[in-house]
């Protein structure tokens, strides 16, 4: 990246503005939408939590970092770009600038630690930039707090450099910070497309999964960006939720899981209705058999809603993984939320789906019955 004659970015650049329409259409946006983009990876959001402001919520979203930390996962921070007053956007960069921080900017989580003895919690960010001005109040690179505690400093692998990266207390992350969340990016990860539409409510097609041993698996829908829907005023993300329902012994189907606002957080008893660009479902599926079946609140206005249903897991589908595409009857009670449904299932053979091994530069696509 330092290499003033790189030019794969602009190539990526210019690849992006030609997906969203022009280059206008991607000048400022949502970073965890092109974390996903880039990645395919799911993403969790914190926006929420920042806004409730509750002990509860922002002691998950630290939980979640500690755990995102470990697992090698990508986090960001962003800033706020606008004042909440109109015209005080002058006044709120000068705020930002006098303790080392850029408003409308993501920033990087590399490390999260906890010391219960002294009551702090403190998080290691990083600039995106790699330069520029630096966080100057607790725990930043000038703060003495780094020689009243030396075991600290060792923990945390202290040094003090201009290097864009600084240490701050997740109190004051909570109160710069305006939202942010975390990539789940992962290796090995073999990533699934397929494409899909909504017909009224009912989707093209459904999984039957089928695991022989403990298989770690994210599932998401997937629509079209507001961007690329910008000439059209009455264009909205529809809100959509994933089931996978595992079968009785009655010879029919019980939820299992439910996707959440949380894709980490899946529920067994809430049906819960997003209304986002991406909705996904993170689970550590065991051995057995399994039904996914994407839903969408309320038809849209023209009765059609593409969308392109992802699933990305540790294991290559194949002698331990294996997944068919099927049609489920539209009066399956599924679609009215019940936890126990029959269930039609018919086998579909021009599914059109692409696949992308780890390492690969770009998908196969293919079309058939199943994924091969």
């Amino acid at each position: 990246m330092n290499d003033p004659a790189e030019i794969w970015p602009c190539i990526l650049q210019k690849a992006y503005a030609k997906l969203h329409g022009s280059y206008a259409r991607i000048i400022t946006g949502d970073p965890l939408h092109a974390l996903h983009d880039m990645t395919g990876f799911s993403t969790l959001r914190f926006d929420d939590s920042f806004a409730e402001g509750s002990s509860k919520s922002e002691n998950e979203v630290f939980e979640d970092l500690l755990k995102a930390v470990k697992g090698g996962y990508t986090i960001i921070f962003s800033t706020p770009g606008k004042a909440s007053k109109k015209g005080e956007e002058d006044q709120l960069s000068e705020q930002y600038k006098s303790v080392g921080l850029m408003t409308g900017h993501a920033y990087t989580i590399l490390d999260a630690k906890e010391f219960p003895d002294i009551n702090t919690r403190i998080m290691k960010i990083r600039n995106a930039w790699g330069h520029g001005i630096e966080w100057n109040g607790d725990w930043g690179d000038n703060d003495e707090k780094w020689d009243q505690y030396p075991e600290v400093a060792q923990e945390c692998n202290f040094q003090k450099a201009d290097d864009g990266t600084f240490w701050m207390t997740w109190e004051d992350a909570k109160k710069y910070f305006n939202g942010g969340g975390i990539c789940f990016s992962h290796t090995p990860a073999y990533d699934y497309r397929i494409n899909s539409a909504f017909s009224d409510t009912i989707p093209s097609c459904v999984l039957e999964v089928d695991v022989s041993s403990p298989t770690w698996i994210t599932f998401v829908i997937s629509q079209e960006d507001k961007r690329v829907h910008q000439d059209e005023d009455d264009y909205e993300y529809q809100a959509v939720l994933i089931n996978v329902a595992k079968p009785c012994d009655d010879e029919k189907w019980e939820i299992a899981v439910n996707s959440t606002v949380s894709g980490v957080r899946p529920s067994p008893d809430k049906w819960t209705f997003i209304q986002g660009r991406d909705v996904s479902l993170i689970q550590k599926f065991e051995a057995g058999k399994y039904l996914v079946v994407p839903r969408i609140i309320e038809a849209s206005k023209s009765g059609v809603t593409p969308y392109v249903f992802g699933m990305i897991s540790n294991k290559e589908v194949g002698a331990d993984l294996s997944v068919r595409f099927l049609t489920i009857d539209e009066s399956s009670r599924v679609f009215e939320n019940f936890p126990k449904f029959d269930a039609t299932l018919t086998p579909v053979d021009d599914v059109q789906y692409q696949k992308r091994p780890p390492g690969a530069g770009f998908p196969l696509t293919s079309v058939g019955d199943h994924i091969e």
